[in-house]
Formats: structure tokens, sequence, C-alpha cells
């Protein structure tokens, strides 16, 4: 479905609560490199669970350091 809506992550949810992220990249290391089935294999499994996130009064230079130092692609913003 990621790849069909052209999409790069997926927050996982657990009512308001963010539970986890889940990204492109988590596919190939945690389903495909560990020969896991994607069909059956829950995303709470291959998810990230310590999301990194932002508010939004974050400006895009504090981002771009973020996004270096911290080595991500994806920083959900949240309020």
């Amino acid at each position: 479905e990621m790849n069909r809506h052209k999409i790069g992550c997926v927050l996982v949810m657990d009512g308001e609560r963010l539970a986890g992220i889940f990204t492109e990249r988590d596919v190939l290391r945690r389903v495909v490199a560990a020969d896991l089935d994607p069909r059956t294999t829950p995303v709470t499994r291959v998810m990230t669970g310590q999301v990194l996130t932002v508010e939004p009064e974050t400006t895009v230079q504090q981002m771009m350091e973020l996004f270096a130092e911290k080595r991500c692609r994806h920083m959900p913003v949240v309020k």
C-alpha cells in the first residue's frame, strides 16, 4: 500500500497516542532482510517504536540538523 500510494512512511497509532513509525527502510531491513512474510508479519513487530518528534515551531534549520545528527529521514511534527 505504501508503494501504491507513493509514501515513505506511516505513523502507527494506539488511539490518540503515537505508538511508532513504519518506513520503507523498515520494510527492507526488518522484513525483507529478516526473511519475514510481509503478508503475515504484524507492523508492530517491525516498526520503530521510539519515534523522534518535533513541535510545529521547529525551524527548517533545526530539522535539517536533527536529520543529520540522528541519521533519519522522517520525523513527525506533533502538537
